[in-house]
């Protein structure tokens, strides 16, 4: 008997997450009903094969939002591409013409592979920080071919950033703007971080050795029943979004609820194990992008915070400051920190962060700091 299979690139297609898809699609109904889904298939020189990067877009009639660069959002550790649905909306009510100042352009959120509806392959970096980087960055770039894209604007938040820093290293002839949104693995582990760890509840210490091996903190989600994990992923919800709950509709939490519950749980875990590839215990970068941001061969860098986040501002100054001794950037990198705001402001304060990210897109920054 001969044998069976299949000859060339391995084929992975769109994550089988049904749950996810409809909590998506419930989403974007509530907050931008006249978004575009896809799921583009996109082919991987290494390994060989073909993966399904899935992205939610808004398009723009007319041939000035035709050319435009697009803004191309990447989402952090834990959430998918409808994260920046609230955002968007205001950004279309508010900021875009006819009723702001920004001109029209196509909005792209991807999910990363290996996370939420894009494609679940094996994850096959390990705890190797260039391995996984390549898997995003060149992912990624097999994405923008495919979609024809000469140049984009990208922004990332907390690991998509380090994702997007990582994609501009490797790519910069592909970025206009890069727009880091409370980064993680800015800075090294400091000097006797660890012996400090010792002495830490064992909690703590357990925690930090299964980051280490590469586990997921999705696995306790997954291995609880599901109505406790139900509750779980709703309590960090309204965490996340704070005092804009008060804004939004309680379906519209709820559907945020379930996205975010659904794409920790249905499908193989993948790219859910990137915390210890990319990160030491505390988030502390293992290619510290602080060394690495300064060099970028980019047009602008921006970076953006929140007062109560747990990214540092002052590591993003730093990295400022850094980048001002670099002759050959034209533009200086600008900081902005946003007050009443955590780690999740495009969540959190959606009209403060789309004040920032307007300055961001535009050209007139003149301060290197900026508050509001």
């Amino acid at each position: 008997m001969g044998t069976c299979g299949t000859r060339g690139p391995a084929r992975y297609s769109a994550a089988l997450a049904p749950g996810c898809r409809e909590a998506e699609q419930r989403l974007l109904k509530s907050l931008l009903p006249n978004a575009d889904v896809f799921d583009t298939a996109v082919d991987l020189a290494s390994p060989r094969c073909q993966v399904s990067i899935h992205s939610i877009e808004v398009n723009f009639d007319g041939n000035s939002a035709a050319s435009a660069v697009p803004l191309v959002c990447l989402p952090g550790y834990g959430t998918g591409g409808a994260i920046f649905a609230s955002c968007w909306k205001y950004m279309l009510e508010r900021i875009f013409e006819p009723h702001g100042p920004l001109e029209r352009r196509r909005l792209i959120a991807i999910d990363p592979l290996g996370m939420f509806l894009s494609s679940r392959p094996p994850w096959t970096p390990g705890v190797d920080v260039t391995e996984a980087e390549s898997w995003f960055a060149d992912s990624l770039e097999a994405w923008c071919k495919a979609q024809g894209l000469q140049e984009i604007d990208l922004l990332g938040h907390s690991i998509g950033g380090n994702i997007a820093a990582a994609f501009a290293e490797r790519y910069p002839q592909r970025i206009r703007r890069l727009i880091l949104l409370s980064p993680a693995g800015l800075c090294p582990e400091p000097k006797g971080y660890r012996e400090k760890l010792r002495n830490a509840p064992w909690r703590i210490r357990l925690l930090f050795r299964f980051w280490r091996r590469g586990s997921s903190p999705m696995m306790l989600v997954r291995c609880l029943p599901r109505k406790r994990g139900r509750q779980l992923c709703s309590r960090i919800v309204t965490r996340w979004v704070g005092k804009a709950a008060s804004t939004m509709d309680s379906d519209t939490v709820a559907a945020l609820a379930d996205y975010i519950f659904h794409g920790w749980t249905e499908g193989r875990e993948s790219a859910g194990c990137v915390l210890g590839a990319l990160l030491h215990p505390g988030a502390w970068g293992k290619k510290p992008l602080a060394g690495r941001l300064p060099e970028l061969k980019i047009g602008q860098l921006e970076m953006i915070y929140g007062e109560r986040d747990w990214m540092d501002v002052r590591h993003g100054n730093e990295v400022a400051n850094a980048t001002s001794q670099n002759i050959d950037r034209k533009h200086p990198t600008v900081v902005v920190q946003l007050i009443d705001a955590g780690h999740y402001a495009h969540v959190q304060a959606v009209p403060a962060f789309c004040q920032a990210l307007l300055n961001a897109l535009s050209d007139r920054n003149a301060a290197s700091t900026w508050s509001t």
